[in-house]
């Protein structure tokens, strides 16, 4: 069993380049995507700052744009694709 370490940013990321976030704040994509992690058996394992090209307060580092921080989980490299399935639904 292989697992790895995503950053609910890089999730966040995702869902809002595919417009699947669009009006949604970056707390609630945040508490959505633990429940969605969870149910797919990943555990949250902490909280990192953000690594974006921009600083903070910087255009695209929103509550409805892209987050300050974000909680890493891990979760089995098995559950990935489940994982953008889900997402892609929302």
């Amino acid at each position: 069993m292989i697992k790895i370490n995503i950053g609910a940013d890089e999730i966040i990321l995702w869902l809002r380049k595919n417009n699947k976030a669009v009006g949604k704040t970056t707390q609630d994509l945040g508490a959505k995507i633990l429940v969605l992690v969870q149910s797919l058996g990943g555990k949250k394992i902490s909280e990192l700052q953000c690594r974006w090209e921009r600083t903070i307060g910087a255009e695209g580092i929103d509550k409805l744009d892209l987050p300050k921080t974000a909680t890493q989980y891990s979760i089995k490299t098995t559950e990935i694709g489940k994982l953008y399935e889900q997402l892609s639904k929302w």
